[in-house]
C-alpha cells in the first residue's frame, strides 16, 4: 500500500488487518500510514516501511492489539507546518488528547497492546533544515488520560545517525501530555541515545511503570544516561522502574524540569514469596506502614515490586528495608536485588532446626549484547529467571 498522504483508514471495530506492506510517502502533518479509528481490533504481520512517515495512529480508541509487525521508522525531514520547531515520526502513536475514561463521547484510549514487533527507529540531522527545526523518531508516543495501555515482549533499536547534535532525537518510548503513561515490560531497547522520555516536550506524563527491560548500549556509543524525566515545567509523577537491566550502561535517569526540579520516580525491584495455598502474604515498609496484603493462589506464590528508593528532583530517599509476615512468621529483608522469600512449614532437613522463611536473591534476566545497532537484524535476548540460591536461610 503506497499513499502520499498516508492514512489508510480503518473504521470497522474488530477489525482483521495482516500480512501487507504498507510503504507511503507522507508529506501532511498527522498522517499515518494506517489510522486505526476503531475498537478490539488486531494488527498483525504486516510491515511499515514508508519513504517517508509514520506507521499507526490510534485516535481515543480502546482494546486494540498490534503485534509481529515490523516498523523502520526514519525522523522526517521538516514540512510546511513543521519547519522552524520539533516534529516527531512515530511507528505506533496512542492519544486521546487528554480525554478521561467515562467521558461522554465515549471516545478515549485505554488497553490497547503492542506485543511482539520489531521497530527500527532512526534520526539523524538534515543539515539544510533551520537552525531550530528538530526531526524527531519515536517507536511508541502516548498521550493518553483514559486509561494504560501495554508495550512489552518487543525488540527496538534506536540509532540516531547524528548523536549530539541538536537538530534530531531518537526514542524507544516517548511520554508526554499523558495522565496515563502506561506499562512497559519485557522489553529490549539497542541504542546509542539514550531511549526513553517520560514528561516530555509534549507535556507532562504519570502513571508510568517499566520492568523486566533490557537496556542495551549499541557498540561503539559513547557512554548515556539511558532515562530522562521531565521537561520545563513539566514533572513527571508516579513514575516506576523495577528489575531493569542494563548492558554497557548503568541504570541513570536525567531530570530535565529546569523550572519545577521536581520529577518523581522510583527504582526498585520484584519480590517473590512462596507460601503455602491462600496462606496471607503481609509486607511492611521500614516506617511499619502495611504496604501490601495479598493470598498466595494456585501456584502458591505471590509477586510485589517495591522500591529500593524514591527520588524527587535531587532528593533520593531511602526505602529498602521490608518485613514479609506470614502466619505468625515475620522476615526483615533489604531489597537491593530482585529476591525471593519462602515460606517453610517444616525445617528443609533434619536437624536443621530451620524453620519460618528462607530468603533467596534472584539474578533475573541475562541479555546478549546486540553487536551492531547499524545492523539490520536484532538478536533475540535470551531471558531466564535464574535462581541463585545465596545465603540459605539468611
Amino acid at each position: 500500500m503506497s499513499e502520499g498522504r498516508g492514512a489508510s483508514p480503518s473504521t470497522g471495530n474488530g477489525s482483521l488487518i495482516h500480512d501487507n506492506l504498507f510503504r507511503g510517502k507522507q508529506t501532511v502533518t498527522n498522517h499515518y500510514a494506517l489510522n486505526l479509528d476503531a475498537d478490539n481490533a488486531k494488527v498483525y504481520n504486516n510491515r511499515f516501511e514508508p519513504i517517508r512517515g509514520s506507521g499507526i495512529s490510534i485516535l481515543s480508541h480502546k482494546f486494540n492489539e498490534m503485534y509481529n509487525n515490523v516498523f523502520k521508522i526514519t525522523a522526517a525531514p521538516p514540512n510546511n507546518e513543521y519547519s522552524t520547531t520539533d516534529y516527531s515520526t512515530n511507528a505506533i502513536r496512542i492519544t486521546d488528547y487528554g480525554r478521561s475514561k467515562g467521558d461522554p463521547s465515549g471516545r478515549w484510549c485505554e488497553g490497547n497492546k503492542i506485543y511482539g514487533n520489531k521497530f527500527y527507529i532512526t534520526s539523524k540531522a538534515y543539515e539544510d533544515a533551520h537552525k531550530n527545526y528538530k526531526a524527531v523518531a519515536t517507536a511508541t508516543f502516548f498521550s493518553v488520560g483514559g486509561g494504560p495501555n501495554e508495550v512489552y515482549d518487543n525488540t527496538v533499536v534506536v540509532d540516531n545517525q547524528s548523536p549530539g547534535k541538536k537538530g534530531n532525537e531518537a526514542w524507544a518510548f516517548y511520554v508526554g501530555g499523558s495522565n496515563h503513561g502506561g506499562n512497559f515490560y519485557r522489553n529490549t531497547v539497542t541504542s546509542n541515545v539514550p531511549s526513553v522520555w517520560i514528561s516530555s516536550r509534549y507535556g507532562q506524563g504519570k502513571n508510568v511503570k517499566m520492568y523486566d527491560n533490557a537496556f542495551i548500549k549499541a557498540k561503539d556509543a559513547e557512554t548515556f544516561v539511558p532515562i530522562e524525566c521531565g521537561y520545563y515545567k513539566y514533572p513527571s509523577e508516579n513514575v516506576g522502574f523495577y528489575s531493569n537491566h542494563f548492558v554497557g550502561l548503568d541504570f541513570g535517569v536525567k531530570i530535565g524540569d529546569y523550572t519545577t526540579k521536581s520529577s518523581q520516580y522510583e527504582a526498585g525491584w520484584t519480590l517473590t514469596v512462596n507460601a503455602s495455598s491462600s496462606a496471607v502474604v503481609k509486607v511492611i515498609d521500614g516506617n511499619g506502614n502495611e504496604v501490601a496484603s495479598e493470598k498466595a493462589g494456585s501456584d502458591r506464590q505471590v509477586v510485589f515490586q517495591f522500591p529500593e528508593y524514591r527520588v524527587k528532583g535531587s532528593e533520593k530517599t531511602p526505602c529498602s528495608d521490608y518485613t514479609v509476615k506470614i502466619g505468625n512468621y515475620e522476615k526483615k529483608i533489604t531489597l537491593k536485588s530482585d529476591m525471593q522469600v519462602t515460606y517453610l512449614k517444616e525445617p528443609p532437613r533434619p536437624g536443621s532446626g530451620k524453620k519460618g522463611m528462607q530468603v533467596t536473591k534472584i539474578i533475573g534476566y541475562t541479555a546478549i549484547p546486540y553487536s551492531n545497532v547499524h545492523e539490520r537484524c536484532m538478536l533475540d535476548v535470551f531471558r531466564s529467571a535464574l535462581l541463585d540460591r545465596l545465603g540459605g536461610g539468611t
